[in-house]
């Protein structure tokens, strides 16, 4: 047929922000793409402050964009796919508000299998890697 039967459907986000950087773009891409998932709790009527926004993991720096992450079955480690999104050098960086735990960071494979080990971990512009974070 030189017809296509079917459906479409679309959506659209707008923002007004003044921020036009690729690393802005890139970000405001994902998160709406895949939004946060969040609860709605009934009030109690009673006036209580506002809850703060809180994450486990602060990845450093900003132009480090977390793609995915995934448990690293038998032990105490997640394995993180990470990619720069700015199109700047970027140093690895984690910590975490909730949790005073060390974290040993090791650049590895798809798999989890460890490819480096050491003290810093470089990206270069637009570069994907998977991390091993172990605690």
């Amino acid at each position: 047929n030189a017809d296509q039967m079917g459906e479409f459907q679309w959506t659209y986000q707008l923002n007004s922000t003044p921020d036009n950087s690729l690393a802005y773009a890139t970000r405001f891409g994902w998160e709406t793409r895949i939004p946060f998932l969040t609860r709605v709790l009934p009030g109690t009527g009673k006036s209580v402050p506002l809850a703060q926004p809180a994450s486990f993991l602060q990845i450093k720096p900003e132009n480090l964009l977390l793609v995915n992450m995934a448990p690293v079955e038998g032990e105490r480690a997640v394995l993180l796919q990470l990619r720069e999104i700015a199109g700047k050098k970027a140093v690895w960086g984690v910590s975490s508000s909730a949790s005073k735990v060390a974290f040993k960071s090791t650049v590895c494979d798809l798999l989890g299998k460890a490819l480096s080990d050491g003290d810093e971990i470089v990206f270069e512009p637009l570069e994907s890697k998977f991390i091993k974070l172990t605690w």
